[in-house]
C-alpha cells in the first residue's frame, strides 16, 4: 500500500500538471479534489464495514498515467457475515464516491460556464480524447456548457488546439472520479461490482455477470477513440478479475431487494460513464465547428 500510494500521488500530480501548462497553481485544486473524492469512496467502505462487522485491509491505490489514478481497492481481512453485509460494503464506496463525483462534475461545469475570460485562461485544459471516454460526460458538457465569447477569446488568445477544453478543476476531478467509481462497479472478480453481483445474485449469477461485463468492456475498448485508458485499467486490475471474493459465512440467505435495485441502478449509470462517445476526428473540424457545441461534437 505505501508504494501504491506513492505511485498514485506521482501519477495524479503529473496528470494535473499536464493539464495546467503554465498555470501550475490550478494543478493543486485538481490534485486535492481528486484525492478528496477518493477518500469519500474509501470512507464509505470503512463505515459500512464497521456497521457490518467486516474487517478491511489497507486500501491499494491504483496509479494511472493517463488519468492520474484508477481509484483504490480495499481487500477484506475477514469473512462477511452474510450476503447483505457483502452487498452493503461493496456498494457503499461506488455509490457514495460516484454520487460525489457526479455532483462535483456538474458543479464544475456550472462554474466553468460562469467563469470570466481570465479564469478560463487559467483552468486546466482537458483533451477531448480523454473527455470522450465517457458518453455521459460528453452529453452533459454539450448540454450544460454553453458557447461563450469568453471561451472563444481564451482559445484564440492562448492558441489552444481544437482538441482541448478549459474546465474548472472541480469538473476535471469529478470527471476522473466518475470514471474511477464506474470502473470499480464492473461486476467481475473482487472488484466492488463483482462483490456486489455475487452478493445480489449468488456465485453462479455473479459469474455470469462477470463474463458478460468483460465482453461489454472489450467492445467499449475497441469502440473508444483512445483504447489505452480502458486497456491499461484492465491490465492493472487483472489479478482482481481472476477469482471471486471469499465466501460469506451465510451464502444462502439473499440480501433484501433494495440492494439489487441500487446495484442495477448504479451499474446503469456506470455504463453511461465509461461507454465511449464517438466523434469526428479533429482533422475534419475547425475551432468554430468544435466550439459551436461547447467544444464537443458528438
Amino acid at each position: 500500500p505505501p508504494l501504491s500510494l506513492l505511485a498514485s500521488a506521482v501519477t495524479s500530480g503529473g496528470f494535473a500538471l499536464s493539464l495546467c501548462g503554465a498555470h501550475t497553481s490550478t494543478a493543486a485544486p485538481v490534485f486535492g479534489y481528486s484525492w478528496a473524492l477518493l477518500a469519500a469512496h474509501d470512507a464509505a467502505h470503512v463505515l459500512a464495514a464497521r456497521a457490518g462487522g467486516l474487517q478491511l485491509a489497507a486500501p491499494i491505490v491504483l496509479p494511472a498515467a493517463s488519468l492520474g489514478g484508477f481509484g483504490s481497492h480495499m481487500p477484506f481481512s475477514s469473512f462477511a457475515a452474510n450476503r447483505s453485509v457483502l452487498a452493503e460494503v461493496s456498494l457503499a464506496g461506488p455509490v457514495v464516491g460516484g454520487a460525489a463525483s457526479l455532483a462535483s462534475f456538474f458543479l464544475g461545469l456550472a462554474m466553468t460556464a460562469a467563469a470570466s475570460e481570465a479564469e478560463l485562461a487559467s483552468f486546466p485544459k482537458l483533451p477531448l480524447d480523454t473527455l470522450h471516454a465517457s458518453l455521459l460526460a460528453c452529453f452533459s458538457t454539450e448540454v450544460l456548457l454553453p458557447h461563450t465569447a469568453a471561451m472563444d477569446a481564451v482559445r484564440l488568445g492562448l492558441e489552444l488546439p481544437p482538441d482541448q477544453l478549459p474546465l474548472h478543476p472541480l469538473a476535471v476531478a469529478g470527471f476522473v472520479g466518475m470514471l474511477c467509481n464506474s470502473l470499480a462497479l464492473v461486476p467481475c472478480g473482487r472488484l466492488d461490482g463483482g462483490r456486489a453481483a455475487t452478493a445480489c445474485f449468488g456465485r453462479r449469477g455473479g459469474s455470469l455477470f462477470g463474463g458478460c461485463s468483460l465482453i461489454v468492456l472489450a467492445i467499449a475498448t475497441l469502440a473508444s477513440g483512445d483504447p489505452t485508458l480502458l486497456g491499461s485499467w484492465f491490465l492493472l486490475v487483472l489479478p482482481l478479475l481472476r477469482q471471486a471474493e471469499a465466501p460469506s459465512v451465510d451464502e444462502v440467505t439473499p440480501p433484501p431487494p433494495r440492494y439489487v435495485n441500487v446495484f442495477i441502478g448504479a451499474l446503469a449509470i456506470a455504463v453511461l460513464c465509461i461507454w465511449p462517445a464517438p466523434y469526428p476526428s479533429t482533422a475534419e473540424l475547425d475551432v468554430a465547428d468544435i466550439f459551436a457545441m461547447s467544444g464537443i461534437q458528438l
